[in-house]
């Protein structure tokens, strides 16, 4: 697990089976094994550009937010596994604090890719610090839990109507 003081911005890919961590305005880094080769994206900058699978931005004690940088990343929530918005982030964007396009990312699991062996990584907050870990995982596993999700919303949403149907 790789933490960080916040407000915070960190920018994570995968190179030979670790997943590498970037605090892009700091220049903290951290890195950790997972065992697992995915499509490698290296966190960095690049000109103005910020590069890796993914960045997080935390920036107050319940908002995390994540975009996919290079390469598309999955998250699952109650609709399912599904991709993250993808958008090119430049350090004009981190300094400024433009955020408002990334998506919410809290306690959700995030995929760094849509097939198997997968990196799976959870993001969370404590108090002023944001904890962020990565694990190998199974994304068929992933898609059949995202199904039964969808199923469960759905039938509660059908029970809820049936019962304001009967007050």
């Amino acid at each position: 697990m790789a933490t960080f003081d916040t407000p915070c911005v960190v920018a994570l890919g995968v190179v030979k089976n670790k997943v590498f961590y970037l605090e892009v305005e700091s220049g903290k880094k951290a890195e950790e094994y997972i065992g697992v080769e995915i499509d490698s994206a290296e966190p960095g900058i690049s000109g103005e550009f910020i590069t890796g699978h993914l960045a997080i931005a935390s920036f107050s004690t319940t908002i995390v937010k994540g975009v996919a940088l290079a390469k598309p990343v999955y998250v699952l929530d109650l609709e399912g596994l599904k991709p993250l918005a993808k958008r090119a982030v430049t350090l004009r964007h981190v300094k400024a604090r433009e955020f408002g396009a990334w998506e919410p990312v809290w306690n959700k699991p995030l995929y760094l890719t849509d097939a198997s062996p997968s990196v799976a990584v959870g993001v969370s907050r404590a108090g002023s610090l944001l904890h962020i870990n990565a694990v190998p995982s199974d994304i068929e596993l992933a898609k059949k839990y995202g199904q039964r999700l969808k199923f469960y919303k759905e039938a509660a949403s059908l029970i809820s109507t049936a019962l304001a149907g009967l007050a």
